[in-house]
């Protein structure tokens, strides 16, 4: 089980990109016969084109726009998709006030 919290979406990019390069790191060592978990914050925009996305994302969640490149959202779904994870919460209907904090 992975335990993360990603730098905000006004973070450096430079921060960005090694908070994955890490997050990256530790999932390639994980044995490929374990089942991982990675649960966290990662300040993403997942942007509405969840049927692109191969099944890792699903059509509840708050964002409503394309992703931008190298920005949280585009980074999760590329390890999303690398690792073969999937995005839970974007597979069930929530109340519109537990789709995002403030």
């Amino acid at each position: 089980m992975v335990i993360t919290y990603a730098p905000t979406g006004m973070g450096e990019d430079a921060a960005k990109d090694a908070f994955y390069l890490m997050l990256f790191a530790c999932l390639k060592e994980a044995p490929t016969n374990n089942k991982v978990v990675v649960l966290g914050d990662f300040n993403a925009d997942l942007g509405s084109a969840w049927q692109e996305q191969g099944g890792v994302t699903s059509k509840f969640h708050l964002h409503q726009g394309a992703t931008k490149p190298f920005d949280n959202g585009a980074h999760l779904l590329h390890l999303v998709t690398t690792f073969h994870l999937r995005v839970p919460n974007t597979f069930f209907k929530h109340h519109l006030g537990h789709l995002v904090t403030w």
